[in-house]
């Protein structure tokens, strides 16, 4: 009879430990739902949709750095092409130290963002799409 007790309670600890422990996804998942609750005036007219994958998040990836690089490397062209306009020159440099800032900008925000994750939802019948950021233990970054 002891033994089976201590079966019974052992088999129940292991249960325990092994269902409360979540796997990077679904914790991923269940922080993105309380951060979207959290913040709606209606909590009740979320309804999630699907996720995708959670993905490790690099600057490369985001289209608006890929656009700011395509624009520095089109007014470093420009700048070779416009030699002796003084004006010109001028005007390009301007506008090339414009996107090299913001290009900075992008690197630096994703030094906090080491996971991403797309999610589609609706609120109040309205569908939408949006991808979320994570710091290392997986929460949302605003």
């Amino acid at each position: 009879m002891k033994k089976l007790i201590l079966f019974l309670s052992i088999s129940l600890a292991a249960i325990f430990i092994f269902s409360s422990c979540a796997t990077p996804q679904s914790k991923a998942e269940r922080n993105v739902q309380k951060y979207v609750k959290k913040s709606l005036e209606n909590p009740n007219s979320y309804e999630s949709i699907s996720f995708g994958t959670l993905t490790e998040a690099h600057v490369s990836d985001d289209p608006e750095f890929k656009l700011v690089q395509d624009s520095i490397r089109f007014y470093r062209d420009s700048l070779n092409r416009a030699a002796g306009d003084q004006a010109a020159i001028a005007g390009i440099q301007k506008l090339m130290k414009q996107f090299e800032g913001k290009s900075k900008y992008l690197e630096q925000s994703y030094q906090m963002r080491a996971f991403k994750i797309d999610h589609k939802y609706k609120i109040d019948s309205q569908e939408k799409e949006q991808v979320f950021f994570f710091d290392e233990m997986l929460h949302v970054i605003d």
